[in-house]
């Protein structure tokens, strides 16, 4: 399964945008403050293997209905791979500003990961993000077995996730065109 931190992608991409030497790929699904995404994401990192889901967590400052528009955006997201294909889940929170970040994102995140890996579900996790918060997380599925793939953008990454997990994917080639990065 992947687990996508919208709000740290999207974060880091509008950062990375503002520098002018970046090249904007225009298949980058954007909604300013909300949604980061390219349709590739899941068959870039699965490399092909059997992916069950693509949760996307993000957090709106808004009415049930702009919330309800955010989660129809998201679930027209499509995914694919060799073996599978599907929608992207939407999970979509209310935060009271725009200018704040919502906790809830980070702890929906961690509590989902930890049933799907303490009921078995998954082999592997993908986690989407660059924040050093999700750390005693990665170590703790690790230490149930499991294997954990991290991907982000390089604007803000912790470093000590890539030498933390099983395996790093840096997404600035996929989300800015002709960046070239090391994986």
């Amino acid at each position: 399964m992947t687990f996508i931190d919208g709000e740290n992608l999207t974060i880091r991409y509008q950062n990375m945008r503002e520098d002018e030497e970046n090249k904007l790929n225009p298949s980058v699904i954007h909604q300013r403050n909300v949604l980061a995404y390219h349709p590739h994401l899941a068959d870039t990192l699965s490399h092909g293997s059997n992916l069950l889901r693509v949760n996307y967590y993000t957090s709106l400052s808004g009415d049930d209905v702009a919330q309800t528009e955010l989660r129809g955006i998201i679930t027209g997201l499509k995914w694919k791979t060799k073996t599978s294909e599907g929608h992207v889940v939407p999970r979509v929170f209310h935060k009271p500003k725009q200018s704040e970040r919502s906790r809830h994102v980070d702890i929906a995140i961690t509590m989902d990961i930890l049933r799907h890996c303490y009921l078995g579900h998954v082999d592997a996790i993908w986690l989407v993000s660059g924040d050093k918060d999700y750390l005693p997380l990665i170590r703790e599925v690790m230490s149930m077995g499991k294997r954990v793939f991290v991907a982000a953008l390089s604007s803000g990454l912790a470093p000590e996730l890539p030498l933390t997990a099983d395996r790093f994917f840096n997404l600035d080639e996929w989300f800015f065109l002709g960046h070239k990065t090391t994986r």
